[in-house]
């Protein structure tokens, strides 16, 4: 009852933070600088939960402020001082979804798909959805596009979660402005793109009892379901009821999987974490093969992960520790001088930023813990939890720290 507790309240907050709010409600935003070279941005808005949020283009360029549903565009050059002056930004309506190789940043309307150029501030419309698809209370596909390049954009539709029926991949010809519909999906959520640009990882909402992830092969136009692709029924004979749930991405074509092992109690977990019937696994798309399956030694809550180099990956757990992991192997082990929670690795993959034991403050220090300094105080006020702790936003060149509230977000100077 817990767990399903917990997966309720979790989506009756992605449903609100998602709902459509008109410009005047949400911005302009409030600013405060509550300590030297320290801004605070929160929501003074009386429009319930509003989620705030930030996020660099992949060209390092700009920054993006979203809040509840409009989101303003800020050039990285002299950032500083475009933070203090966040009120008189230019703002959009939609939710920002990908970006174009090009730079344009692909964003989410009501009515369809559009392309923002940040430079010339000029909207081109990807794609105008039919009226019957419509839905005022939420973007077109919002959360749910993969970029592949300036011509193509891969999405899809349907939701096996709620008793909708099934969908399809959508493919968007971003040139002509047309969408023509793929293969058939139960439904299409956290969309990842392997680095070889040919599968895509997907979630389809239904995780009891079944896999809730497959793979769809872009060039092919078809979809493979995890269990059968990989034949784990075979390298898990005792598992009579199984749940696979895709980590990331960590070669070509190759990506790192949970398998737990699903008993009679528990339906479908709070999140995704080691538990004590859980493996390791690393999977090849191309090939279907299991390049290597482990239990890791690592305590209950294993669930953020990094990836540190070709060859190995961080793993955040509920004690407060961080792992090392090998993607060679599945090996893992304890990373020393290291207590916290909400560990980010830097752009140049050098050091770690992230809230220590003491609860509400930031660290910084290198990977081997060495020179750990304190770098920022989170306000009192912001009363974080361990589930309302998130990582750390690096600013692309590692001068810049972007700490998330619940409602507003501190902006720091490093």
């Amino acid at each position: 009852m817990r767990n399903k507790a917990l997966i309720i309240f979790v989506l009756s907050l992605f449903i609100v933070s998602a709902r459509p709010a008109s410009a005047a409600d949400v911005f302009p935003l409030k600013i405060e600088k509550i300590a030297p070279g320290v801004t605070q941005v929160s929501n003074v808005a009386d429009v319930g939960y509003v989620t705030l949020g930030a996020q660099y283009t992949p060209d390092g360029k700009y920054l993006i402020v979203t809040a509840g549903g409009e989101f303003c565009v800020l050039p990285t050059e002299n950032l500083d001082a475009r933070i203090d002056d966040l009120g008189r930004a230019r703002v959009w309506k939609g939710e920002p979804s990908g970006y174009l190789p090009s730079g344009k940043i692909v964003f989410s309307t009501v009515k369809g798909l559009s392309a923002l150029d940040p430079a010339t501030e000029e909207i081109r419309t990807i794609y105008e959805a039919p009226e019957s698809e419509v839905d005022p209370e939420h973007y077109y596909l919002a959360w749910r596009l993969i970029v592949l390049s300036d011509e193509l954009i891969v999405s899809g539709d349907g939701d096996s979660a709620d008793g909708s029926p099934d969908g399809n991949i959508l493919r968007f010809d971003v040139r002509r402005g047309r969408r023509t519909r793929g293969a058939s999906i139960p439904g299409f959520y956290n969309p990842r793109v392997s680095p070889s640009r040919k599968y895509i990882l997907f979630e389809h909402g239904n995780g009891l009892d079944q896999s809730y992830a497959e793979i769809y092969d872009i060039a092919r136009d078809r979809r493979h379901r995890l269990a059968g692709r990989f034949n784990l029924r075979r390298a898990f004979p005792k598992y009579e009821k199984i749940i696979e749930r895709p980590v990331a991405w960590i070669g070509a074509d190759t990506f790192l999987a949970e398998v737990e092992k699903i008993d009679g109690e528990r339906e479908i977990s709070d999140a995704t974490y080691i538990g004590a019937h859980s493996w390791l696994v690393s999977l090849n798309a191309a090939t279907g093969a299991i390049v290597w399956k482990t239990r890791p030694k690592i305590p209950f809550g294993g669930s953020v992960y990094q990836q540190l180099s070709a060859t190995k990956m961080l793993i955040e757990t509920a004690d407060w520790g961080l792992y090392e992991l090998s993607l060679a192997n599945g090996k893992a082990k304890r990373l020393a001088n290291f207590e916290g929670q909400g560990f980010a690795l830097s752009p140049d993959k050098k050091k770690l930023a992230y809230f220590g034991d003491d609860l509400n403050r930031i660290y910084v220090s290198a990977l081997n813990g060495a020179g750990k300094r304190k770098v920022l105080d989170v306000p009192e006020n912001w009363a974080l939890d361990r589930w309302s702790r998130h990582a750390p936003l690096w600013s692309p060149d590692g001068g810049r720290l972007i700490v998330f509230g619940k409602n507003q977000f501190l902006f720091a100077r490093l």
